[in-house]
């Protein structure tokens, strides 16, 4: 019979660093794709009737240029995303080594991320619960949420609902529904680049707390 392996804590900060500098490149994607949809929205209210079939003649060097923009901003979000719920994986496999009782796992604090309708709220209950063991791996359940969660929460929904949102009004045909689902995308790339920044800040100090925390708990 096996005996099963105990799990050794091991240091966020490498992959914390690898999350930091995900979301840094995404931002950097999500302001120059943001950028240029800004300016179609100008082309397309400067259009008029011109457009036809969501596509102004005149539009090709612009359209070329956003479909590089296109490219590097999917190839950031792969890239931010794996980094990112790496750091996800570590810092809750830690967290279960601080205290018992913690409702979701590291496998399923990624995992919820891909499932519909659960997305919505699991994965950040995942990332709370990480971070109020980080705080204090005794009396967790009693702490409130950080504001810094949920601010980061709200704005990732927003951009994420609002990219859903943009591509269906975006099906629809007329000049004024493709102007719709554009300033759509605007808001929705504001909100992504706010949620970056926001993850920036997260991934910072919830590696700290739970830095400090392993410390205290390795000397206990």
């Amino acid at each position: 019979m096996k005996t099963r392996k105990v799990y050794t804590p091991k240091d966020p900060r490498k992959r914390a660093k690898g999350a930091i500098i995900g979301a840094v490149l995404h931002m950097i994607a999500v302001a120059i794709i943001g950028g240029l949809t800004f300016v179609h929205l100008l082309k397309l209210s400067g259009a008029g009737d011109k457009v036809t079939d969501g596509v102004a003649d005149s539009f090709d060097p612009y359209l070329m240029a956003y479909g590089l923009a296109a490219i590097a901003y999917l190839a950031s979000l792969l890239v931010n995303l794996v980094l990112f719920l790496m750091w996800v994986h570590r810092t809750n496999r830690n967290a279960q080594t601080l205290s018992a009782g913690m409702e979701v796992g590291p496998g399923w604090a990624v995992g919820w991320f891909f499932v519909p309708f659960a997305s919505l709220y699991k994965p950040f209950q995942g990332l709370d619960q990480t971070w109020r063991v980080s705080i204090d791996p005794t009396r967790w359940r009693a702490l409130d949420t950080p504001s810094l969660l949920r601010w980061w929460w709200g704005f990732h929904l927003t951009s994420n609902i609002g990219g859903s949102l943009s591509n269906i009004v975006g099906k629809s045909e007329g000049a004024a529904f493709l102007a719709a689902s554009t300033a759509i995308a605007i808001v929705s790339f504001a909100a992504g680049f706010i949620a970056s920044a926001l993850a920036i800040r997260m991934i910072r100090r919830l590696t700290a707390r739970q830095t400090s925390a392993l410390d205290a708990a390795a000397f206990a």
